[in-house]
């Protein structure tokens, strides 16, 4: 595994979130695009989607370049459902970052994690889900 590929993948707050009524996804794809998913208990979800890249040793330097705000529905997974058109973004982020393997409270044994100096969309450290995972898993925005 090189620098670049320890970072990509789908990477999961969730298991994290031990009472928590929020969860974050954060997703690094190998091309330098990804997204981040917000969603809340009471419905709420927000879709960062953004570019990429290396910015040094540990660190990753995030770009948004969309931004959708809406709602979730259990009978409509993988969809933002949104009253507006996701609105165009520019706004830059620069983390520190560590992996390690930890076990996560909601986990199931030892998992890689991937820790954040500063919270993305409300989270610092995330769960490995997946290294497989392509611009088709990204969440479809409908508006309703």
């Amino acid at each position: 595994m090189t620098d670049w590929d320890e970072v990509v993948g789908h990477w999961d707050h969730g298991p994290f979130a031990y009472g928590s009524m929020e969860t974050t996804e954060l997703v690094l794809l190998p091309d330098g695009t990804g997204w981040g998913l917000w969603a809340g208990a009471a419905g709420g979800q927000d879709l960062v989607v953004f570019e990429w890249r290396r910015s040094g040793p540990d660190r990753l330097a995030i770009t948004e370049t969309l931004l959708a705000s809406g709602t979730w529905d259990s009978a409509r997974p993988g969809q933002i459902i949104c009253a507006e058109p996701p609105q165009p973004a520019d706004e830059r982020q620069e983390f520190r970052y560590g992996l390690t393997t930890e076990v996560p409270p909601l986990g199931d044994g030892p998992v890689p994690t991937l820790t954040l100096d500063e919270a993305f969309l409300f989270a610092r450290r995330f769960a490995l889900v997946s290294r497989d995972v392509t611009t088709v898993d990204r969440p479809k925005v409908v508006i309703d």
